[in-house]
């Protein structure tokens, strides 16, 4: 599969343009609605959430991976970086405008649903549709106040940038039943100079998804990084 390295400066526009954007920061535990209906026993979560065509929580797996999670690896539309799909871990759904929704409810889950949100963000047709960037967003003190900014602003596409990039590895800074800090890691180069660069996920989980969070702090950071060490290795193959 070939591979379509991305600018870094697509991801942190979306997100600087609703102004949360911001350098890495320990953002406040946030609750999170958990929503769920009776389903037969040994019914998978592909099974539980196609059936009802939602969300449906399942009980947390604090488990963290030892190893990168085996996935498939996709590109939606002009999507510049790819998109891991796993039957175990999500996304089980998606909406008809490319969102992809449903997460498993555990650490891997989380690293699952920050890659897919990463690569969604570079989706021009997705980020140009206020409301498709809206379910990027769980409930939060601020959740209100940026579906309005996004209800009221002109959402750009524009992907110029000479800074290109692929994902290296991911590390689990925080996980658990409500919230889970994934920190990805991109080799990237600008005019012709590496650099390896940190982008961070504070996600939230809200009725039976994980989101970015709705919250003074930044729901996206990033910064650069001197080595990989400590990441675990998860590529496209």
């Amino acid at each position: 599969m070939r591979v379509r390295p991305a600018s870094i400066a697509a991801v942190l526009l979306a997100i600087c343009m609703l102004g949360a954007c911001g350098s890495p920061d320990t953002p406040s535990p946030t609750s999170a609605a958990a929503g769920g209906k009776t389903t037969p026993q040994n019914e998978t979560n592909q099974e539980k959430n196609t059936r009802n065509d939602t969300c449906t929580d399942s009980q947390w797996d604090a488990t963290r991976p030892e190893t990168a999670p085996r996935v498939e690896w996709n590109y939606q539309r002009e999507t510049l970086w790819p998109y891991p799909t796993s039957e175990e871990l999500g996304p089980y759904l998606a909406d008809s405008d490319g969102y992809r929704r449903c997460y498993a409810h555990s650490p891997s889950g989380a690293v699952l649903a920050a890659a897919n949100i990463a690569a969604m963000m570079t989706d021009p047709t997705l980020m140009t549709n206020s409301d498709s960037v809206g379910k990027l967003f769980g409930r939060g003190s601020r959740y209100e106040e940026i579906r309005e900014k996004l209800r009221s602003e002109t959402l750009s596409s524009k992907t110029n940038s000479g800074v290109r990039s692929e994902l290296y590895g991911f590390r689990i800074l925080e996980s658990n039943e409500t919230t889970a800090i994934i920190d990805l890691g991109y080799q990237a180069s600008a005019d012709g100079r590496g650099l390896n660069l940190s982008i961070v996920y504070n996600l939230v989980r809200d009725n039976g998804d994980w989101k970015l969070q709705s919250e003074p702090t930044s729901p996206i950071s990033s910064s650069a990084l001197s080595s990989f060490v400590n990441y675990t290795p998860w590529r496209e193959a």
